[in-house]
């Protein structure tokens, strides 16, 4: 259940980085 949790949030985390890097 925490693994979900954490993979999801990192997901999010990449696709927010990108956006900003972009």
């Amino acid at each position: 259940m925490a693994e979900t949790l954490l993979s999801a949030l990192t997901e999010r985390h990449q696709q927010r980085r990108t956006w900003r890097d972009r």
